[in-house]
């Protein structure tokens, strides 16, 4: 992916719908934490600004282990809807 693709976005569940949307940009990062500092939580996990860094981290390493995040990295993908 790179900034100026547009992708679509779909939802078959319930009743079908989609949208488009435009990469503006992309920020890599070595690790979680950095990204949510760069970025802050309110960006990157709505609602979840209250609860601090360290919270924030454990909802990325539900879905991404520690060896993923050093192997590859972080990517931030900024969107907007078209």
């Amino acid at each position: 992916m790179k900034v100026g693709d547009i992708i679509e976005w779909k939802n078959e569940d319930f009743k079908p719908r989609s949208f488009l949307t435009q990469i503006t940009g992309k920020a890599e990062y070595p690790n979680f934490k950095t990204y949510l500092e760069t970025e802050g939580l309110k960006k990157c996990l709505p609602n979840m600004e209250k609860y601090g860094i360290e919270h924030g981290l454990s909802v990325y390493y539900k879905y991404y282990t520690k060896e993923d995040e050093h192997e590859f990295g972080v990517i931030a993908i900024r969107l907007k809807v078209i």
